[in-house]
Order: structure tokens, then sequence, then C-alpha cells
């Protein structure tokens, strides 16, 4: 089934509006019109709404929270951005495992002071069981950076 891009973004996102306000974290959505790939709606709006608790967890007042999705001519790409303080190179290879907490590196949110360590290792299986990939790292300006990306069939 084809999945619409500002759909997508917007069951994700509007469910969490209300916390972002109150943890005074901005969130920013940047959909390319039009665009979209062959998947599960559901599933790909659950493991994006991990990834931006996840963020929002480890962003600080005043920061703010970046998804970015298009595609081109090869893939649906998906970016999720954050101005918290990264992730730890020694938490980088973990942070899909299952219960893994990572260290107390991030400034944290008020309004979520923790999860239990399901979210991200979830976002993995919802996105991969659909032959997407996953991939987090730390953006050049800091934060963390997760790339959500589905690769379009060729004959």
């Amino acid at each position: 089934t084809r999945v619409d891009a500002s759909e997508l973004v917007a069951r994700a996102a509007d469910p969490l509006a209300v916390t972002f306000d109150l943890a005074d974290v901005e969130l920013v959505c940047d959909v390319q019109e039009g665009s979209g790939f062959e998947g599960d709606l559901a599933w790909t709006a659950e493991a994006l709404e991990n990834i931006l608790k996840n963020c929002l967890e480890h962003t600080p007042a005043g920061g703010r929270v970046r998804v970015r999705a298009g595609e081109d001519a090869l893939a649906f790409r998906l970016r999720v951005e954050d101005t918290g303080a990264g992730i730890a190179p020694d938490d980088l290879p973990h942070v899909f495992e299952r219960f893994w907490r990572g260290g107390e590196r991030g400034a944290g949110s008020e309004v979520d002071p923790g999860g239990v360590g399901i979210g991200l290792a979830l976002a993995k299986s919802l996105v991969t069981a659909q032959g997407g990939s996953i991939r987090a790292s730390n953006a050049p300006n800091g934060g963390a950076r997760f790339d959500i990306v589905f690769f379009k069939a060729t004959v």
C-alpha cells in the first residue's frame, strides 16, 4: 500500500504535540509534497513515533527535533535530528538493542524522565520487517540523527 509521507508524519507527530509543548521542545516537520513509499502506514508511524519520543527524552528545554521526509529516484528517506547531546560513541552500536538505555549523557526532558529501552528496538523491527533500513548517528552540528530508508523496487 502506498504510504503518503504527510499522513505518516502527522500520524506520528500529532499525538506528541502537547508533550513537546510541555517540554518546551520545538517539533519541526518538513515533508516533500506528494512523497511516499510502498509500505505499512501504521508500522512506520509507530516506528517514527518511538524515534520522536526518544529524541524528546534527550533534548533539553529550548531545543528542537526536526523530521524531514521525501523521496528521490532511488528511495523514500525519513530523517529525524535533535539538538540534544547526541549519542555517545560507545552507545551507538547498541541503540537498537532491546532494553539498552545507554549512558546518562543526554539532558533529558522534565516531562518524560526516561523509558525502558524498547522504543528504538521496536522501531528497527517495524522498519526492517518492511524491507527498510534504519541507522543512528550523530549530526555534524551535534545531536542525534536517525535515518530510515525504503528503497524503491527496481525492475
